[in-house]
């Protein structure tokens, strides 16, 4: 998972079959060949974009959210929280991958909001989970309810490398209603590293600058001595109360995908939905988004939305 966590840094940046028990069953298999319905890249047509939004000032920083609607919706539609990624401590809400998830989600029907949060090592965690949760409960108040045209029983987090570890925690963290509060009832994870601890470290080669950035985020000198490196582990938080998870990740990327097989087991056992693409090559996170994958990912968020 560390190897996962530097290299973005540095570099900074499943077939699914139905279970009567309501979870799926995941494998390894290649995407379908069939002519996808939306583009990737998006084209940016009929969307409506505002860039900017405070949406919460916390320790005298202004964070912000750009929000991506359809132009002409036919009624309220869902939302769904685009977290970038960057090892937790480089990246930013305005790069040009948010804003093509932002405009495609926009073309699929959907908000698209690509927040800020705070960075590591001056905010370790939880400071960026805490201010996604913020995120989601700005988004479901009245005013932005009203203001985007959003249901606020239908808000989702989609993120990439340590921005899908940040969605992945949004979604396991608390138990219960997944419509209200912080909670999300759907989640979205390209190569997202899901067990910072020990455990995780053990799942592929690591380095000591990898291990650094890791332990800058958690704020710990030594991890195998860090209670937060468990709490910021989504595969800890799961539970039978969680929403539906789509991962997607290579199999000979930087992140292990094997921190992607722990977590679909873990949520598998947990009796929750879990949709898998496990892709050959290297790429990492947005690097192998393309249309037939996000199609795959729209009509999960549909389904899991609705």
């Amino acid at each position: 998972m560390v190897t996962v966590l530097i290299t973005t840094v540095l570099a900074l940046t499943a077939c699914t079959t139905g279970r009567s028990d309501g979870a799926a069953e995941t494998s390894a298999s290649p995407r379908s060949d069939a002519a996808p319905s939306l583009p990737y890249p998006p084209t940016g047509d009929s969307v409506k974009r505002e860039d900017g939004i405070v949406y919460r000032t916390v320790d005298g920083q202004q964070l912000t959210i750009n929000a991506c609607t359809p132009e002409h919706p036919s009624g309220t539609v869902p939302a769904v929280l685009i977290i970038h990624g960057g090892g937790f401590w480089r990246g930013s809400n305005t790069s040009a991958n948010m804003g093509r998830v932002c405009d495609a989600l926009a073309e699929a029907g959907m908000a698209g909001f690509s927040v800020e949060y705070r960075l590591a090592p001056a905010h370790p965690f939880p400071a960026a989970v805490d201010d996604l949760q913020a995120a989601v409960q700005w988004l479901r108040e009245p005013a932005q309810v009203e203001r985007f045209g959003i249901d606020p029983t239908r808000i989702g987090a989609l993120g990439g490398s340590a921005g899908a570890n940040l969605a992945m925690e949004l979604g396991m963290l608390g138990t219960g209603d997944l419509t209200a509060g912080s909670r999300v009832a759907a989640v979205v994870s390209l190569s997202g590293p899901t067990d910072l601890t020990v455990a995780g470290l053990a799942l592929g080669d690591i380095g000591e600058g990898r291990i650094n950035i890791v332990r800058g985020y958690l704020d710990c000198t030594m991890i195998a001595n860090c209670p937060q490196a468990r709490d910021a582990s989504p595969l800890y938080q799961v539970d039978p109360s969680d929403p539906p998870l789509f991962i997607a990740h290579s199999v000979d990327e930087p992140i292990p995908v094997a921190q992607a097989e722990v977590m679909i087991k873990a949520m598998r056992d947990a009796g929750i939905t879990v949709e898998s693409r496990l892709l050959p090559g290297r790429a990492h996170a947005f690097a192998y988004l393309d249309a037939p994958l996000w199609n795959d990912i729209v009509a999960f968020l549909r389904a899991s939305l609705q």
